[in-house]
């Protein structure tokens, strides 16, 4: 099951949004050598200016953050559909 999921996300590009440094950093090492490339955003506003400016495939966020919520950043990003 492993090696399937591995296969899965090898070219993809994740989006992770967390405010919280410690986390965003532990999310980003967890998961960097299994995917094509991780972005990093500390909030909703720079996630959504990362999602219209790269190719993303899965995006991992927050939902509470100062600025813009996860949420709220959901929310616009489906308007680009």
């Amino acid at each position: 099951m492993y090696e399937k999921v591995k296969e899965l996300f090898k070219n993809k590009n994740i989006l992770i949004v967390e405010d919280e440094i410690g986390l965003l950093d532990i999310l980003e090492e967890s998961i960097e050598e299994y995917v094509n490339k991780v972005f990093v955003a500390k909030n909703g506003i720079e996630g959504l200016e990362i999602f219209q400016q790269k190719e993303i495939d899965l995006i991992i966020s927050d939902i509470h953050m100062a600025k813009m919520t996860g949420l709220r950043m959901s929310s616009e990003i489906r308007k680009f559909d």
